[in-house]
C-alpha cells in the first residue's frame, strides 16, 4: 500500500504541473478533446483495480443487503443480532459495525437498487462489493459533462484531479452522487432556473446531508429566493418517506462529523484545545460554522467562489475531514481560483497514512501528525487567495 500512496501522489504533482500549464495558456478545441479522453483512460484503470484505500463499498453492500431482507438500514447496525445471516468471506470489511445508516435516503435507496445488479451478476461478496463502485463512475461522468458545460476552459482541474480519479473510479465513495447535484444547481443558477436550483440541492441533501449547508450560499443577497427553499424539501420527503423512523441515534452519529470523532482535523483539534469539555468545542465549532456560512452568503462574490468558501471553511472547522470530501471543493476549482484549494486537493492523499496504519495496528488512527505536511502550505496558500480576494473588486453573480 506505501508504493500505490506514493503513486497516488506522484500523480498529484503532475496533476499540479497540467494544472499550472492549463491556466497560463488558452485551451484549444483539441486541447479540450484530450483532456477529457485522457481523463476517460485514467478512469478506465482506476475501476479496474479493487478499493486499495477504503472498505466503504463493503458498507454499501450490507445496507443495500438489509433492505433486501426488508428492514430498515437507519434502525440496523452491523453488530444486531439481525445482521448475523449476512456474515459471508467479506464480513469483515464491513465498517462501522457499530453504527446505523448515516448516509441519505437517495443513497439507501440506490444500495437497495445496486445490491439486485451486483447479487445479479454475482454470487462473490468482493465482486459485488466492487460493483458497488458503479453509482460513483456514473455520477462522476455525469460532472464531467455538468463542467463541460459550466467551465469547458478549466475543465482539466477536475478531470485530471486524482483525489476525483481514485476515490471516485477506485474507491468507489459515493461523494459522486451529491458533488453532481451540487454542480447542477450551479448550472441551474447560471440559467436562471431558481426553482430548479433548489430542487438539486434538495437532491444533494437527500443524498449526504452535507448540500443543506449550501442552501444560503446559493440564496446570497437576494431574500427572494427564499420562497425557493421548500423546493429543497421534497426529495428529501419522497426518499426518505419509506425510511421513517426513530433516527434520533442516527443524527447523534452524524454530527460527530463536526465534533466528535477525529479523523484529520484542521482547526478543530485547535479550537478543541480551549475546552476542557468535548461537547462544549463541538456547540462552538457549530456555531462558528454558521457564523461562517451567513458571512460568506452576504459577501458580494460569485456564486461559485461563495460555494466553495462555504464548504473550504466547514471541512478547516469540522473534526472530520477523509480524503474523499476534497472531491467537493475539486468540482469547484474549474469555476473558481484558490491556490490553497489546489495544494489541498493535491496533498491530501497524505492523510491516507490513517488507513496505512490502521492495516498495520489493526486500529483506527484517525488523527496523523503527518497531516500538518498539508494543513501548513495549505493554510499558507488560502492566505494568499485571501489577500487577492480583498484585493479584487467585488462582484455580483
Amino acid at each position: 500500500m506505501e508504493g500505490r500512496l506514493a503513486v497516488y501522489l506522484i500523480l498529484s504533482t503532475f496533476y499540479l504541473i497540467a494544472v499550472r500549464i492549463v491556466t497560463a495558456h488558452a485551451v484549444s478545441r483539441n486541447m479540450s478533446i484530450f483532456i477529457i479522453l485522457a481523463a476517460l483512460v485514467f478512469r478506465v484503470i482506476a475501476w479496474s483495480q479493487p478499493p486499495q484505500f477504503s472498505d466503504d463499498v463493503f458498507r454499501y453492500r450490507f445496507e443495500g443487503q438489509v433492505q433486501a431482507q426488508g428492514l430498515n438500514p437507519y434502525l440496523i447496525r452491523p453488530s444486531d443480532p439481525q445482521s448475523f445471516s449476512l456474515k459471508d468471506a467479506a464480513w469483515a470489511h464491513v465498517v462501522a459495525k457499530d453504527f446505523r445508516a448515516g448516509y441519505g435516503p437517495l443513497i439507501e435507496r440506490m444500495e437497495a437498487w445496486n445490491w439486485r445488479l451486483a447479487a445479479a451478476r454475482s454470487d462473490d461478496p468482493f465482486q459485488q462489493a466492487y460493483l458497488f463502485k458503479i453509482p460513483a463512475a456514473l455520477f462522476d461522468l455525469g460532472c464531467l459533462a455538468l463542467l463541460w458545460l459550466l467551465a469547458p476552459q478549466r475543465i482539466l482541474l477536475y478531470a485530471w484531479c486524482p483525489v476525483v480519479v481514485v476515490e471516485f473510479w477506485g474507491n468507489g465513495h459515493n461523494d459522486a452522487v451529491p458533488v453532481f447535484f451540487m454542480l447542477a444547481a450551479l448550472l441551474a443558477a447560471k440559467r436562471n432556473w431558481q426553482w430548479l436550483v433548489f430542487l438539486f440541492i434538495g437532491f444533494g441533501i437527500a443524498a449526504k446531508w452535507w448540500p443543506a449547508v449550501l442552501m444560503l450560499a446559493f440564496t446570497g443577497r437576494d431574500f427572494g429566493r427564499l420562497k425557493y427553499w421548500p423546493m429543497a424539501v421534497l426529495p428529501v420527503l419522497a426518499f426518505g418517506f419509506p425510511y421513517w423512523a426513530n433516527v434520533t441515534e442516527n443524527a447523534q452519529f452524524m454530527t460527530g462529523f463536526v465534533g466528535g470523532w477525529r479523523n484529520n482535523d484542521s482547526l478543530f483539534g485547535l479550537i478543541a484545545g480551549l475546552f476542557t469539555n468535548p461537547y462544549h468545542a463541538k456547540y462552538a465549532v457549530f456555531g462558528l460554522i454558521v457564523m461562517a456560512t451567513v458571512v460568506i452568503a452576504g459577501l458580494r462574490r460569485p456564486l461559485a467562489w461563495r460555494v466553495l468558501a462555504t464548504l473550504t471553511a466547514l471541512l478547516l472547522l469540522s473534526a472530520n475531514c477523509h480524503v474523499w470530501y476534497l472531491t467537493w471543493l475539486a468540482a469547484l476549482l474549474p469555476m473558481s481560483q484558490s491556490y490553497g484549494v489546489q495544494a489541498w486537493v493535491s496533498l491530501v492523499p497524505i492523510f491516507h497514512l490513517s488507513r496505512l496504519a490502521e492495516l498495520l495496528t489493526g486500529q483506527w488512527q484517525g488523527v496523523v501528525e503527518e497531516r500538518w505536511f498539508v494543513y501548513v502550505p495549505v493554510f499558507l496558500l488560502l492566505g494568499v487567495d485571501l489577500l487577492v480576494s480583498v484585493e479584487e473588486q467585488p462582484r455580483g453573480e
